[in-house]
């Protein structure tokens, strides 16, 4: 019987940022898929200091919808050990209202969540200007209240965008985002 290993791959940073704060979050993800003409899902891995330890581009849509598969979600959440993560994904259009597959998928993605004890903190969509924050607006029930509180904050236009917004106090520590992946290592079948 043939033996079966799974281990992450980092892959090189994308982008030397920091992030120390949940607008460096949004404004990350605004430029890595904030424009795109297809719907991406990506999601950010988190520790429980809320220090981001990865993120993945878990699906590639069409310019209606990326289906997401929780597999993919979960098998990096669990190879990673991260208790907490992040959902983002785009609109092409520019119009970040959820739809109701949006709501769907959050749901399915948050009950899964529960059975592995991992904490949703957000779904956020992303256009190149704009976000709608999940959690923001009570679509989502995260642990995490100091985060719901700030991204609250924040959906205000008042505040995002304004001189208040650099007031807001650090979401986490700074690193950097790489890209991480779940490889499988399986050796060759021999021939009979």
């Amino acid at each position: 019987m043939d033996e079966t290993r799974i281990k992450l791959v980092n892959i090189k940073p994308i982008d030397n940022i920091q992030i120390t704060k949940p607008t460096d979050c949004i404004d990350f993800m605004k430029r890595t898929i904030g424009d795109m003409s297809s719907e991406f899902f990506a999601v950010i891995y988190l520790n429980n200091a809320n220090e981001p330890m990865c993120f993945h581009i878990v699906s590639k849509g069409g310019w209606k919808a990326a289906l997401v598969d929780p597999k993919e979600v979960f098998t990096t959440a669990l190879l990673q050990e991260s208790p907490k993560i992040m959902f983002f994904h785009n609109h092409p259009s520019g119009h970040v209202e959820p739809s109701m597959n949006d709501y769907s998928t959050t749901n399915k993605l948050a009950s899964g969540a529960k059975i592995f004890e991992i904490d949703v903190l957000d779904h956020i969509i992303v256009s190149q200007n704009d976000f709608y924050s999940f959690a923001a607006h009570d679509d989502i029930d995260p642990d995490d209240k100091d985060y719901v509180t700030t991204v609250k904050e924040l959906q205000n236009p008042l505040v995002f965008g304004s001189d208040k917004a650099k007031d807001i106090p650090p979401f986490h520590e700074s690193l950097n985002l790489f890209d991480t992946a779940p490889e499988i290592d399986t050796p060759k079948r021999r021939r009979k």
